[in-house]
C-alpha cells in the first residue's frame, strides 16, 4: 500500500545509491541521486543565528594586550590565543569531513612531507624571525611523535601514515651544517637558524622514531649522523649550548631536556655507548644545576629568573623518559609542588608563561604552557602509579 503511495509522486531526489537502489526493486525507477537536499532548511538556519558570546570573544578578542583578564569566559574561550586569521566552523560534521578540515587548517603547505608551524608571527630572541605558518622542525617533531603514540593506541593508520611522510619535510626541506662527524638539521626551512642543538635532536627523535616502523636504515643514519654533531657539541661538564653561534650559547634547562629526549630515543634503538654516556653526564649537569636547593627551578644554570613553565614540566617528563624518576622522587614532588603554589592559577584553573623577578608574564597559554604541564602531570601519574 506505502508503494502504491509512492506512485503518485512523478520524481524522486535521494540522498545515496541505497535509497534509490531500494526504489528501484520496488518497480520506481525515475530517481536521482543529489546527496543532502536540507538546504533551504540550512540557510534558514543561517538567516536565524544568533550572536554567540565566546565565539565573537574568541574572533575580536587579543588577550595578548591584557595579560590579566578579570572576565572568566575570556579566558574560558580565548586562553592562549591571538586573534585568529580566520574562523572556520563545522557543525553537524562526520569523522571523515574533520579529519579532512584539520588536516587542511593545522598542516602548513608547499614542503615535502607533513609537517607545522604556529599560526602567528614569532621572534625567537633578537636573532630570527619567523612568519606565521612557517614549519619548524620542533612543532613537527612534537606533531608527529604524538600522531604516532596516537597510532600505537587507535591502529588507525591514517596516523602513522602523516607521520611518517613528515620524516620527508625533515630529510628535504631542512638544510643541514657539516661537522666533524656528522650535521646539524636546521630550525626551519629558512636560513640563520642553522646551529640550534636541540632543535636537531628533536629531528633524530622524530627520525629515530619513524624507524621504528619503517625500519628505513637511511633514515637511522641520519639520526646517527645528528646525534654525533650534537654529542660533540657537549661540554666537558656536560652541558649543552643553546646554539652554535656566540649569542646563541648560553645553556638552559628544558632545552637540555630537550637535548636528553631526542638522545634517548637514538639509544633506544641502538644502545651505542658513546650516546649512553652523553645522556648520563647530560642528565647529571641538568639534575645538578638547574634547581635550587629549596627545589626551585631555574631557567639558566648559572642564573634563575625568568622560570618558564617548562623547566619544571620537562623535569617530569626527562625523568620519566630516562628511567631516573624513582632516584630523584623527592625532588620532582617538591619542584612539583612549588609549581603549583607559584605558577597555578588556582581560581582560574591553569598554568601560566613566567615567573618574573619583577612583574610575572601569566598569559595562559594553550600549548605552551596547559598542555604541556598537562603532559608533563600526565606523566607523573604513570610514573607515581608504576611505583605503587
Amino acid at each position: 500500500q506505502y508503494g502504491r503511495v509512492l506512485n503518485c509522486f512523478t520524481h524522486f531526489f535521494v540522498q545515496n545509491e541505497q535509497s534509490k537502489e531500494l526504489l528501484r526493486q520496488i518497480k520506481i525507477h525515475n530517481v536521482t541521486v543529489v546527496g543532502d537536499t536540507r538546504f533551504d532548511r540550512v540557510l534558514q538556519i543561517k538567516e536565524a543565528a544568533e550572536s554567540l558570546k565566546n565565539v565573537e570573544y574568541f574572533c575580536q578578542y587579543n588577550i595578548s594586550n591584557d595579560p590579566n583578564p578579570d572576565d572568566d569566559e575570556v579566558v574560558t574561550a580565548c586562553a592562549g590565543f591571538v586573534r585568529p586569521a580566520g574562523v572556520f566552523v563545522a557543525g553537524s560534521s562526520w569523522q571523515p569531513d574533520e579529519d579532512i578540515i584539520i588536516r587542511i587548517s593545522l598542516r602548513s603547505d608547499g614542503y615535502s612531507g607533513s609537517c607545522w608551524g604556529y599560526n602567528f608571527d614569532w621572534q625567537c630572541r633578537r636573532e630570527f624571525l619567523f612568519p606565521k605558518n612557517l614549519p619548524t622542525v620542533v612543532a613537527t617533531s612534537f606533531c608527529a611523535t604524538a600522531l604516532m603514540d596516537a597510532y600505537d593506541i587507535t591502529a588507525d593508520r591514517r596516523m602513522l601514515h602523516i607521520a611518517l611522510s613528515s620524516v620527508k619535510f625533515i630529510v628535504n626541506d631542512l638544510r643541514r651544517t657539516p661537522c666533524e662527524r656528522g650535521f646539524i638539521f636546521s630550525y626551519s626551512p629558512i636560513p640563520g637558524n642553522d646551529t640550534i642543538i636541540n632543535a636537531s635532536l628533536l629531528a633524530t627523535r622524530l627520525l629515530a622514531k619513524a624507524y621504528n616502523y619503517s625500519h628505513n636504515e637511511e633514515w637511522l643514519d641520519l639520526a646517527r649522523q645528528s646525534a654525533m654533531a650534537c654529542i660533540d657539541a657537549q661540554r666537558p661538564d656536560g652541558s649543552w649550548p643553546y646554539g652554535l653561534k656566540s649569542v646563541t650559547s648560553w645553556c638552559d634547562s628544558f632545552h637540555t631536556g630537550y637535548n636528553l629526549d631526542g638522545l634517548a630515543a637514538f639509544a633506544d634503538i641502538t644502545h651505542d655507548k658513546e650516546t649512553l654516556d652523553a645522556i648520563h653526564r647530560g642528565f647529571e649537569f641538568y639534575i645538578r644545576n638547574f634547581f635550587t636547593d629549596n627545589a626551585e627551578p631555574k631557567y639558566y644554570h648559572d642564573r634563575q629568573y625568568p622560570i618558564d613553565i617548562h623547566c619544571p614540566g620537562q623535569l617530569i617528563v626527562t625523568a620519566a623518559r630516562l628511567n631516573r624518576f624513582d632516584e630523584n622522587r623527592q625532588l620532582i614532588d617538591n619542584v612539583l609542588e612549588w609549581t603549583i603554589n607559584r605558577m597555578f592559577d588556582s581560581k582560574k584553573g591553569y598554568f601560566f608563561y613566567q615567573l618574573k623577578h619583577t612583574k610575572s608574564s601569566k598569559i595562559p597559554y594553550m600549548r605552551w604552557s596547559n598542555a604541556f604541564m598537562f603532559a608533563a602531570l600526565s606523566e607523573y601519574v604513570l610514573a607515581t602509579s608504576a611505583v605503587k
